[in-house]
């Protein structure tokens, strides 16, 4: 759920992270996702990337690049 109004959101918000990511979204873009199968956690701190409350979208692109990545 998003900060602010809470709002149902049916499906994944990231459909291209695991399945088994559980994510603290934050003001500014800040965020936290554990993922267990991968061992992973990523940490994002810092100032907004764009003008949204909560840029999802930036984490959407991580996703991308990483998957590239990870393969």
């Amino acid at each position: 759920m998003l900060p602010a109004p809470q709002t149902t959101i049916p499906g994944a918000l990231f459909p291209n992270a695991p399945e088994d990511m559980v994510c603290g979204l934050g003001r500014d873009g800040q965020y936290i996702c554990v993922i267990p199968s991968e061992n992973l956690v990523i940490v994002r701190m810092g100032e907004n990337p764009d003008s949204r409350l909560v840029p999802y979208t930036f984490l959407l692109d991580i996703w991308n690049i990483l998957n590239k990545i990870m393969g």
